[in-house]
């Protein structure tokens, strides 16, 4: 029988198919002391292995114990850490985060053995009564990885999670600005104390960019009349930070069309040489997405001031703007969803709030060409 790998010891494997190579380390012992295995992935084995040395570096300075009395708290933690860090994209590695601080206390302060199927099932009917349908389905997903993890390692005798269902709710749709309130926001725009929000609020309005896609943007990314969305900004210990060539998904990663109005307003911004973010922080920096959500509601309040009572939507609306207005401009489903870089046509579909004056357009279209005459 073959000797048992060491922490820190492992393999290297090249998957030709994916173009990948996989190094797989041992990272510890569960409490049958059945090895605890982590694959970490790169292009080239130089990579992979610059990467496993990182890891084995952190690894000799933390103990992982996996014992049956673990709290769910720490096989969190030690989930995330062993499985998914490294493994998984920085952006989608801190949506996890975001989720693990979202788990209950009541539920993290038990042992990962004793936790029931109702328990999960009690949190996670009061977490989707106050988040969105997506955001629930990506917690209950969350949770059944978990619980899988844990049940490979011997921490409870089955997976929880593997029968959780979310509550049958509609998805509250996400408002959209009208044509009308687009005018106004571009006629108050060059009036606005801060330029660089009001050219970032129109910048969204007109090309459908994401939040973190736009503070990401750099002068060699914008042509008069193209964007290219080369990255978008993640937080790491609350701090914005940028991975080149990485955003949300593969298809973020694209070539947007900018018009000339905005693509004006974007280089008039360019007053510092030194600056290689278009829409930056005081001192030349990559915005942090905190202080673009204070300045966009300073440029609302100010609006309201000049129009009593106009109303105010998230920066993510802007999104759902442009998706809504490009179809009354005569775009489809496709063009929509290559141009807000979706990579399921779903979930463009749900960006599209036509106006009541479109159905009926459509509803008349569909009639006149039946009864046109031959």
């Amino acid at each position: 029988m073959g000797r048992k790998r060491a922490n820190g010891e492992g393999t290297y494997y090249h998957d030709k198919e994916r173009g990948l190579w996989h190094y797989k380390l041992t990272v510890g012992c569960n409490s049958d002391g059945f090895q605890i295995r982590k694959t970490l992935y790169a292009k080239t084995k130089q990579e992979v292995k610059a990467k496993g040395d990182a890891f084995i570096a952190e690894l000799k300075t933390k103990e992982r114990p996996v014992t049956r009395d673990m709290m769910f708290g720490d096989w969190i933690t030690q989930f995330l850490e062993v499985y998914k860090k490294g493994n998984v994209k920085q952006t989608w590695f801190h949506q996890l985060e975001i989720l693990a601080g979202h788990v209950s206390d009541m539920l993290k302060v038990k042992k990962v053995g004793k936790i029931l199927p109702v328990d999960l099932q009690c949190f996670l009917t009061e977490f989707s009564n106050r988040m969105s349908k997506s955001y629930a389905a990506k917690m209950r997903v969350f949770l059944r990885s978990l619980f899988n993890e844990a049940h490979e390692n011997g921490l409870c005798a089955k997976n929880p999670a593997s029968k959780l269902t979310l509550p049958n709710k509609p998805e509250k749709p996400r408002e959209s600005y009208t044509t009308a309130e687009v005018k106004a926001i571009l006629a108050y725009a060059p009036c606005h104390v801060n330029q660089t929000i009001a050219t970032a609020i129109v910048t969204m309005l007109f090309t459908g960019l994401r939040r973190g896609e736009l503070l990401g943007l750099r002068w060699n990314d914008i042509t008069d009349n193209t964007i290219m969305v080369r990255r978008g900004v993640f937080l790491e210990h609350n701090m914005p930070k940028v991975i080149e060539y990485q955003a949300k998904t593969a298809s973020s990663i694209r070539v947007v069309p900018l018009v000339p109005y905005v693509s004006g307003m974007m280089k008039q911004l360019r007053t510092r040489p030194d600056c290689g973010y278009i829409f930056a922080s005081q001192v030349g920096t990559i915005m942090h997405p905190r202080n673009f959500s204070r300045a966009y509601a300073e440029f609302f309040k100010a609006l309201q001031r000049k129009y009593p009572g106009f109303k105010v939507l998230s920066p993510h609306c802007c999104r759902h703007t442009y998706a809504t207005l490009g179809l009354e401009g005569g775009a489809d489903l496709r063009t929509m969803q290559l141009l807000l870089g979706h990579t399921d046509p779903k979930t463009t579909a749900r960006y599209l709030h036509p106006s009541m004056d479109n159905l009926h357009n459509a509803a008349l279209g569909l009639f006149n060409l039946v009864t046109e005459k031959q």
